[in-house]
């Protein structure tokens, strides 16, 4: 498979991601505002900002997809993975310990 094709396959995902995400946060972030105790309230606005950070992620990940597109390198190509990789778990851990833990 061609490189081009792994940044553009990645690109995708990345986007695709980080709108779930933004989504996903803005649901969290709205319900926070629907309950009448200060600490449910915390608690739930903690968890909408945790989710930010893979959010940030995913959007690093496909500007340095665009960035490889408007000039291929290895680095910037082995930071795309990495910042994938990065997104994709932490994404997976803030979901694991959103639902069991607080929602």
């Amino acid at each position: 498979m061609e490189t081009k094709d792994v940044v553009t396959a990645i690109f995708g995902a990345a986007v695709g991601l980080a709108g779930i995400l933004l989504v996903f946060v803005g649901f969290v972030s709205s319900r926070a505002g629907t309950f009448d105790t200060e600490r449910k309230r915390k608690k739930y606005e903690n968890v909408a900002k945790v989710g930010i950070v893979p959010f940030l992620i995913s959007l690093a990940c496909a500007a340095l997809c665009l960035s490889w597109m408007a000039e291929p390198s290895a680095t910037t190509f082995c930071w795309v993975r990495l910042t994938i990789y990065a997104s994709l778990g932490l994404t997976a851990l803030y979901g694991l310990v959103a639902f069991v833990f607080y929602l």
